[in-house]
């Protein structure tokens, strides 16, 4: 699974994540740190090696103030 740089964050000891979102209803859930694994991408992005299931939905911006847990709304495009 590709994922785009903005979606990962590295910790301390040099272990990446990325926040999961899990649906309660289909608009809301909550967030959860996830590990994984990753390699480079072609693109600029990485390549998740392990860590995450198939077609789990992630957080691609705004990840460095997210914690686990808190209920979020899913948003999926921004229209102007």
């Amino acid at each position: 699974m590709r994922i785009p740089a903005s979606a990962v964050s590295a910790g301390e000891g040099g272990e990446t994540s990325v926040f999961a979102f899990d649906s309660t209803d289909g608009e809301t859930g909550s967030l959860r740190r996830v590990p994984i694994d990753l390699a480079m991408g072609r693109d600029g992005g990485f390549e998740v090696l392990a860590g995450l299931a198939t077609r789990q939905e992630i957080v691609a911006a705004g990840v460095p103030v997210l914690t686990d847990g808190p209920q979020s709304r899913r948003f999926t495009e921004f229209r102007q």
